[in-house]
């Protein structure tokens, strides 16, 4: 039997998601007011990206929510409280691009999937050293 490929959508707002849903996508991807690289477009606040989830959730639509900025030291305590508000909402999986992201999104929010392999894949590819946190404060370099 053949698997048949996932149709996945960008939904930088509620109108393009409602689009999305309507024409096939099996599950879109957005991002909050935070943290997410998708600019260009309007993204959700935390209300919105509740009542997006819960509309593509009741049409068997998944949601993947970006993650994916690469956070200065200083920013991780405000990636902690963004992490936390999620988890009252459903989101199916996290599309992350930092590895420090990756590791307090495990921490946070331990039963919603994040994009680990995808993030592997790439991880040669970067070429200065990242500091990632860790709960005590110290840090642990790569490069």
């Amino acid at each position: 039997m053949i698997k048949r490929p996932q149709l996945l959508s960008p939904a930088g707002n509620m109108e393009k998601l409602r689009a999305a849903v309507r024409y096939g996508a099996d599950a879109v991807y957005l991002a909050g007011k935070g943290f997410g690289m998708r600019a260009a477009a309007d993204n959700f606040t935390e209300e919105e990206l509740a009542a997006a989830v819960e509309y593509a959730h009741a049409r068997g639509v998944k949601v993947y929510l970006t993650v994916n900025t690469m956070p200065h030291e200083g920013e991780y305590a405000d990636l902690r409280r963004y992490l936390c508000t999620l988890r009252a909402i459903p989101v199916d999986a996290l599309i992350v691009g930092d590895i420090g992201v990756l590791f307090l999104a495990r921490e946070v929010l331990p039963d919603v999937h994040a994009g680990e392999r995808r993030f592997f894949r790439r991880l040669s590819c970067v070429a200065s050293p990242r500091r990632v946190p860790h709960r005590d404060g110290a840090g642990t370099h790569f490069g």
